[in-house]
């Protein structure tokens, strides 16, 4: 059984901080990869700057029309006309069983033969969710050693047997259990993003491959494979991204499901900081991330942007603070402080620090779990009260530099709130 987490904080800080975003005159085509898209439509940002927005993708995961009351078969067309008639442009179609297998190929036939834009994504269970509707999994029927592409050949196979842990089981038993299980699922799940690839370079609709709630399996700092048998490796999940290119085509995508609370811990550079079992902060006590980057002028703009997130249950904790401090940890470097109190939803913090930066120097962003001193002596009741609003902030001081009076009044606004929720 995993431990539980009583203190856990994540901080996401966007790798272009301190790249990209560090620039005299930012244009947001440089901020984000998905407005290199042909298709997208230029807009305006408030400061004039030109901001190129993709398509939107409307769709629906796992939903269907069958033919009749009875049957468990899928009518494709009727569905075709219900993503049309409801305006949605993709959809996530189940792969699981041999039935859902002759539904996505009747389906991506359809969408072929219409000529129609409409992506779908061939999506697999995990361990927990299991097999399809008859509890079976078609792509334990051969080992993805045997190199087969062509998806009709696998067929409904029984799933894994589950480890159960029992008292008298040594661990190193249930954990070569457990590594027994995974790996199994990590040969089915390559082998249908192998044959999901192959299939593709037939029907171009089919662009890409999902597995539900992938970031259940995926190792972090926290969860290393090496203590957690059910956990993949950083490897283990480029096998499945590699398979998925395998079958011919290239460009075939992988979209692993990942809720937001977990994107600091197994998706981009995140840092989680009191991952706590049994060992709280005390007044005085804290922990540091230090992140050091340079900057060749001063810009007018450099937006920090990160997510954060905390799963902290003990609402009597209001004296421990999650901050980011710029260049120093004074009062005056704090850009952003929290109370760490009751568990708070993934939220979006963004706020322009070019005020803070040295030119021609080493900067540094500091992001610290830390305790205060004089607030342990907070009663239960007040502790409760502020429990009850996970929106309560310290305002960090004002900017001790001289800025322009429009930019101090931004700031006062800006740094007085929370990040919005996701």
């Amino acid at each position: 059984m995993k431990q539980v987490k009583t203190t856990q904080l994540f901080l996401t800080l966007v790798a272009t901080v301190v790249g990209l975003l560090l620039t005299p005159n930012p244009t947001y085509a440089a901020l984000d990869p998905l407005q290199k898209t042909k298709s997208s439509v230029p807009t305006k940002d408030p400061r004039g700057l030109t901001l190129k927005i993709p398509p939107l993708r409307l769709g629906s995961w796992a939903q269907s029309i069958k033919t009749n009351s009875v049957s468990w078969q899928d009518d494709v067309c009727a569905l075709v006309q219900a993503l049309h008639g409801t305006g949605q442009n993709f959809c996530i179609y189940p792969i699981d069983e041999n039935l859902d297998w002759t539904d996505l190929t009747n389906l991506l036939r359809t969408l072929k033969t219409e000529g129609t834009d409409i992506r779908v994504l061939g999506a697999i269970g995990n361990p927990n969710l299991g097999g399809g509707a008859n509890g079976q999994n078609r792509w334990f029927s051969h080992s993805y050693s045997e190199g087969i592409t062509d998806g009709s050949e696998f067929t409904n196979a029984a799933l894994p047997v589950v480890c159960n842990k029992t008292e008298d089981m040594p661990y190193a038993d249930y954990y070569l259990c457990q590594q027994d299980v995974i790996l199994r699922w990590l040969d089915a799940w390559k082998n249908a993003a192998r044959c999901l690839s192959a299939l593709s370079t037939t029907y171009p609709n089919l662009t890409g491959y999902v597995i539900n709630d992938f970031d259940s399996y995926v190792e972090s700092v926290d969860f290393p494979a090496c203590l957690y048998g059910e956990m993949l490796t950083t490897n283990q999940v480029g096998e499945i991204a590699e398979a998925a290119r395998s079958g011919g085509n290239t460009s075939f995508q992988f979209w692993p499901t990942c809720y937001y609370e977990n994107f600091g811990r197994v998706i981009g550079k995140g840092y989680v900081l009191g991952a706590d079992y049994g060992v709280k902060l005390f007044t005085d006590d804290e922990m540091w991330v230090k992140l050091t980057f340079d900057v060749t002028s001063w810009p007018l703009w450099a937006m920090l942007r990160f997510l954060h997130h905390d799963t902290t249950d003990d609402c009597s904790n209001s004296s421990v603070f999650k901050e980011v401090f710029v260049n120093g940890v004074e009062d005056s470097n704090r850009v952003w402080a929290q109370r760490l109190i009751g568990t708070q939803h993934v939220e979006y913090f963004q706020q322009n620090i070019a005020d803070y930066l040295n030119p021609n120097k080493k900067n540094t962003i500091y992001l610290r779990l830390a305790a205060e001193s004089g607030t342990s002596n907070v009663t239960l009741e007040q502790a409760r009260e502020r429990c009850r609003d996970y929106n309560d902030n310290r305002t960090p001081a004002q900017i001790s530099r001289g800025t322009k009076m429009e930019f101090e009044k931004a700031a006062a606004r800006n740094f007085g709130g929370s990040g919005t929720s996701l």
